[in-house]
């Protein structure tokens, strides 16, 4: 798989529209295939990132700000996964 991540958060930033999202900070977490690309889960960016053959990349989605209390949050230990209907979720 190839594709520049960083280069991607770099040129686009999807989260800039977030509240107290101005950094450009990139940390690829996950990973799935989807047909001959792959969806990558960015913590970094906050967002799902579909990196094609060629190694470009498109955003699929910026994950918006979610601020929440000091309460236990459920966790995915895969942090992405495409259903067999090809539904993905990043949960």
């Amino acid at each position: 798989m190839l594709g520049d991540l960083a280069q991607h958060e770099l040129v686009h930033n999807p989260d800039a529209g977030n509240p107290g999202v101005n950094e450009v900070f990139s940390n690829p977490w996950a990973f799935a295939r989807d047909g001959a690309d792959f969806l990558v889960t960015d913590a970094g960016a906050n967002d799902l990132v579909r990196v094609h053959p060629d190694g470009t990349t498109e955003t699929v989605f910026a994950f918006p700000t979610n601020t929440r209390s000091s309460e236990p949050v459920p966790t995915c230990g895969s942090g992405l996964r495409v259903g067999l209907t090809g539904r993905r979720s990043p949960w």
